[in-house]
Formats: structure tokens, sequence, C-alpha cells
């Protein structure tokens, strides 16, 4: 039996460079942006409500980028997923403290940065590019929609509040764990055979 070898073929249509070309340029400002300053913040934060005594929640944002891989954008993907791993030990760490850390990991928000509605932009070929990139985006989501900044910020307000520091039986609640749980059996159960 005779194997040959499979031909590679790559065609990058992406706005970012290509990881091979890409001079990671904005590597340690993102990384400072995206983990060194949730970090900081989360620390500081921790030490005044540990001082207070009164426990208290903090909320990180990463991004779905940090959980799915993709194409392009690496020191911003790193980024995220090092702020979630940060959020999970973090909250392993704090909560003899009586601190909650979560992190919400939101999905594709429609934000005016990524609906390509730009004042000026021809009509048509940014209601082209926008059906292009949602359906690359909604690829990887159950529900097949945007979200909006509201949705998000509707999220956080839950994760700051009583009703989510506890499940039913009493237990603290990994909500993130949870959420990317129950995506992974969703898709389990979205790629079954029928």
């Amino acid at each position: 039996m005779t194997r040959s070898r499979p031909s590679a073929v790559f065609i990058s249509t992406c706005p970012w460079p290509n990881f091979l070309d890409d001079e990671l340029s904005d590597f340690d400002r993102v990384m400072r942006v995206n983990v060194l300053g949730p970090m900081l913040g989360t620390r500081n934060a921790a030490r005044v409500r540990r001082r207070q005594g009164r426990g208290g929640v903090i909320l990180s944002n990463a991004s779905i980028a940090g959980t799915l891989a993709g194409m392009g954008m690496m020191t911003y993907r790193a980024s995220k997923a090092a702020l979630i791993q940060f959020a999970k030990s973090s909250a392993i760490d704090l909560a003899r403290h009586g601190i909650r850390l979560n992190c919400l990991v939101p999905g594709h928000v429609r934000t005016g940065l990524s609906s390509f509605g730009q004042a000026g932009a021809d009509t048509a070929l940014a209601a082209g590019i926008e059906e292009g990139v949602n359906a690359v985006y909604l690829s990887n989501q159950l529900i097949k929609w945007r979200e909006s900044p509201k949705d998000a910020a509707q999220v956080a307000l839950f994760l700051a509040s009583d009703r989510a520091a506890h499940d039913r039986r009493g237990d603290p609640v990994n909500h993130l764990q949870d959420i990317l749980d129950a995506r992974a059996a969703a898709m389990m159960v979205e790629d079954a055979p029928v």
C-alpha cells in the first residue's frame, strides 16, 4: 500500500496577518491590557474586600476567542485564554475570603467595531462583509444570533447578584465551567447522527 502525502492548501482572507507572518508586535501591549490589567485589578479589589471582611464579587471579561481555536488574532486568543485560567485559579484562592470571582465569556457581541456599519462605508459592501463574518461567527454557536452589549450586561448583573452565589443545593457555582460543559454537551448532541 502506498501512502501519498496529503497536499496542504491554505487560503487566507483574514484582515489580520497569517501567524507565520505576524511580527507579534502587539504582544506586550495586548498581554498587559488583557491579562496583567485584570490580574492587578482583581488583586487590588480582593485586598480591599478582604480588609473589609464582607466578601464580594469580582467579574472579569474574557471572550469566546479564549475557549475556541480559530484563525488569526493569536495574541488576543492567548490573552483571553490566560484570563479565563487566571479567573478559575483566583476564584479558588479567593473563596476562603468569601469573594466570588466570575469570568464572562461572551460570544460574538455585535458592536460598532464588529458590525461593519461605519459611517461612509458602502452599504452593499458592508452588508456583504457582515453576512460573511456572521457565517463564520455563528458557525460555532448553538443559537444562531449575535449578542448585544445589553445581553452581556444582563449576564454580568446576574453574576454580580446574590442569586448567582449558590446553586439549589447551596454549593458555590462555577459558572464558567457550567457554561463550557453545557456548550460541549450541546455540540455533541448537535453532531450526533439522527
